[in-house]
């Protein structure tokens, strides 16, 4: 789907609920995550040879955070256009190359004590080892092309190296998951809190900003709001101070 001009929504289901990537096209082209093992060969690669774009012209590929369904892809993207630059956050690094380190410190990390994690089953979903080309801190700049360029932010709460690309030609952002603004319709204080570290850094002063995400408690999908990320309003990017300025 074309959310604007030169930017499209990829999705595809995993586990019953809709997977979403970005895939901005430029004189570069960026897909924004690229979902499990299998999402590269059997949606991504498939949905830009319908745009006519060859594999070979994905110039960089970057994984919002450590998760499998979020970086699962960055092996076969690379096996398939090794001229493609894998990047992340910088503080997600260690997860994000290595499926074993993901398991270990980010799902499992409650298994010594308390008995508590993930099964290795799924491991294949993170696809092979892989190391990235680059990382991102925030602060920096990705060009789409002279005129056209994304925002990298570095948001922490839901991985220690959280990004949010900001694209404020369109003033769109686009946060790998689901910002809960006004926390969240289900869960605890503590995953209410680790939101709100996130939502610190992206703040919609005129409250415009797009929370719907899929229900999953919908499995069928059809009467699903789904997820776009895309905040239609201007939206302000706080400063270490803690005030508000337009980005």
């Amino acid at each position: 789907m074309e959310l604007y001009p030169g930017v499209y929504q990829i999705q595809s289901l995993f586990g019953g609920r809709n997977l979403f990537q970005y895939l901005f096209v430029g004189d570069n082209c960026i897909v924004v995550d690229t979902g499990i093992s299998e999402t590269p060969e059997k949606v991504i690669f498939p949905y830009m040879d319908r745009l006519g774009l060859a594999p070979t012209r994905l110039t960089l590929a970057v994984t919002t955070h450590a998760d499998l369904d979020h970086q699962g892809g960055n092996d076969a993207i690379k096996s398939m256009s090794p001229g493609t630059w894998l990047s992340c956050g910088e503080a997600d690094r260690e997860l994000v190359e290595d499926p074993q380190t993901l398991f270990d410190q980010r799902y499992n990390f409650m298994r010594k004590d308390h008995e508590v994690g993930f099964d290795t089953e799924s491991m294949p979903l993170c696809g092979q080892k892989r190391r990235m080309d680059m990382t991102f801190s925030g602060g920096e700049k990705i060009r789409v092309r002279d005129d056209w360029v994304l925002d990298v932010l570095h948001v922490p709460g839901h991985s220690h190296g959280h990004l949010t690309l900001y694209d404020p030609k369109f003033k769109a952002a686009f946060v790998g998951d689901a910002v809960h603004g006004r926390g969240s319709h289900h869960v605890g204080h503590e995953r209410l809190s680790v939101k709100h570290q996130e939502k610190s850094r992206v703040t919609d002063l005129d409250g415009g900003i797009d929370e719907s995400y899929n229900d999953r408690s919908n499995r069928e999908g059809g009467g699903a709001q789904t997820v776009t990320f895309v905040f239609q309003k201007c939206l302000h990017i706080q400063n270490g101070n803690g005030e508000s300025s337009d980005r």
